[in-house]
């Protein structure tokens, strides 16, 4: 309709009231909206909005009307004006003409109000997807509660479930767009829908529930609240378990991706003994998937990649290396089948077990596997860069260090080089998430060009990854004092080394000061490298002919080299 032809009839509808002639309200009411579009569609907003008044004044006194064909038509017409400003991207009106709508309903007589609410139930799931905002989702929340208060049983069922599908796609929307906090409301609120309809029909709604308490710990994970995603998992994994019983095949993925999650929480939580033994649980059943289905190896190669990792992180990396070429090949294998899908995670576990062959002592096989791994991540950047920069500096890294290992430093120091470009690159995107490994690689090149013998450079390259620290110790000391603690002991040594002993003697108590707020909180991990940097304190002080300062921290150490061993540190 135009705009010419909207006015045209509002003109005469005007005329008709005028003139005392009777028309009924819900045409006025559909050609006002009309009017109301028309004004909208040349940004007349203030008037469109007048307008918008009149047709909810005249949708309530039509709420009174005993005729169900008026009931339906009032839904439709409310649903249309509720729809135009959703398509004019005026959400907030669009919500506040939907709360008007709902306030209406309780005005329709009750025989007739399932009717309207089922008409009008597609706004809620329509607006539902474009309310981003905590303020908006409260306020849909208020307006679904009075509509669903209005359904009988029956049609409680079927819109409970339909909201709830609508809401559980939403919280993964809300998730992938960065905004976790909001999906865990979400999905709490869907958590507690399919509870409801669990009590109506067990059978039918079991799996949906376990589906979205399984996204819950997964948001929770998300925001930092590890603890209570184990415990909400756990549910999930509880459900999984009943669920297979009714049809093994088709629930048993549902369960091995629970399994997987858990034992990624535990992991993330401290325990990787634990995590192993859920993750074994997890692999034996992608091995059964497996057996009837080959669509299920990408699951079967992350959970052997997961795995691997776990046992690492217990002490056993020669497990660790078996698990990850069994992921390497079926990786191998799926990239033979889809390459640009599967090569971000071929390259990841190739990776991988570069790390794991280098601390078994194999540094020269973990050269050529860490360059296969650089070599599948630059032809990644060539189709990302962004998406894919970062794993290519950071593989660039660790093969540095491999080089450094098998005694090629001038290699090492030419290969971070390019990782630290690279880095610079990141941070220029984003400065906090990339500065913390812009600065240790500053590190391992001040390293590499000690053992060249580029002690100045060195000594400027350590300046630079200290400073980079200093900035984010003062933002999460906790976080980031182990690594700034280890800069300020190796400057202490090259200092020295350098001639300038009192630089090195301030750097060395840095150190040591650092070190024993680390040991205070936790002497397992840290209170080894108070010893050494105790140790090189004295020395550096008895070189600067400090006698009785060092025999003050020799002292020191005496006592806590006793307490180590009293405490069975030592071992």
């Amino acid at each position: 309709m135009s705009v010419d032809d909207a006015i045209r009839e509002t003109i005469r509808i005007l005329k008709v009231l005028r003139s005392g002639k009777k028309i009924k309200h819900f045409n006025a009411a559909k050609y006002l909206l009309r009017l109301g579009l028309a004004l909208r569609r040349l940004d007349m907003l203030d008037c469109a909005s007048v307008i918008d008044e009149w047709v909810v004044q005249i949708c309530c006194e039509l709420a009174t009307s005993r005729n169900p064909k008026t009931t339906i038509k009032l839904a439709r017409l409310l649903r249309k004006l509720i729809s135009s400003f959703d398509s004019n991207e005026q959400i907030h009106d669009a919500w506040r003409v939907l709360e008007q709508a709902v306030e209406i309903g309780s005005r329709v007589p009750q025989q007739d109000q399932n009717t309207y609410v089922d008409t009008l139930a597609p706004c809620l799931q329509k607006i539902l997807r474009r309310s981003w905002t905590i303020a908006r989702f409260d306020a849909w929340s208020k307006a679904e509660k009075q509509v669903v208060g209005m359904l009988v049983k029956d049609s409680r069922r079927t819109y409970l479930s339909g909201f709830a599908k609508a809401l559980h796609n939403f919280a993964i929307d809300l998730n992938r767009t960065g905004k976790p906090d909001v999906a865990i409301k979400v999905a709490t609120k869907v958590i507690e829908m399919r509870r409801e309809l669990l009590e109506m029909d067990r059978e039918i709604f079991l799996s949906d529930l376990s589906s979205s308490v399984h996204n819950l710990a997964y948001y929770l994970n998300r925001v930092g609240r590890s603890e209570t995603a184990m415990e909400v998992v756990k549910e999930a994994i509880t459900m999984r378990r009943e669920l297979i019983k009714q049809d093994r095949i088709l629930h048993l993925p549902g369960l091995s991706l629970s399994l997987h999650q858990l034992a990624h929480y535990l992991d993330g939580t401290g325990r990787p003994t634990d995590a192993v033994e859920v993750v074994e649980e997890a692999l034996k059943l992608h091995r059964e998937l497996v057996k009837n289905s080959r669509d299920h190896l990408p699951n079967l190669s992350s959970s052997l990649h997961s795995l691997a990792s776990y046992l690492d992180k217990t002490g056993k990396s020669e497990s660790a290396v078996k698990m990850v070429e069994e992921a390497v090949e079926i990786r191998r294998g799926l990239v033979l089948g889809d390459r640009k899908t599967h090569l971000p995670n071929l390259s990841s576990s190739v990776h991988q077990l570069a790390y794991y062959l280098d601390k078994t002592g194999r540094s020269e096989n973990a050269v050529k596997v860490a360059e296969e791994s650089i070599d599948m991540r630059r032809e990644l950047v060539k189709e990302d860069r962004m998406a894919h920069l970062h794993s290519l500096s950071l593989s660039l890294h660790q093969l540095a260090y491999y080089l450094d290992r098998t005694g090629r430093p001038e290699d090492a120091v030419k290969v971070v080089t390019e990782a630290i470009s690279l880095y610079q690159e990141l941070v220029k995107k984003d400065g906090k998430a990339h500065l913390p490994d812009l600065s240790h690689s500053f590190y391992r090149l001040a390293c590499y060009f000690w053992r060249t013998g580029r002690s100045k450079d060195a000594l400027n390259q350590l300046e630079e990854a200290i400073k980079i620290r200093e900035e984010f110790v003062a933002k999460d000391r906790g976080a980031h004092l182990p690594k700034l603690s280890l800069y300020m002991h190796e400057m202490a040594s090259h200092l020295d080394k350098e001639g300038r002993s009192e630089d090195a003697v301030n750097a060395g108590r840095e150190a040591v000061k650092m070190r024993q707020e680390l040991a205070n909180k936790d002497a397992k991990t840290h209170l080894p490298d108070l010893i050494l940097s105790l140790e090189n304190l004295a020395k550096l002080l008895h070189k600067t002919r400090r006698s009785d300062d060092a025999k003050i921290v020799e002292e020191e150490l005496s006592m806590i080299r006793q307490k180590q061993r009293e405490s069975g540190l030592d071992s």
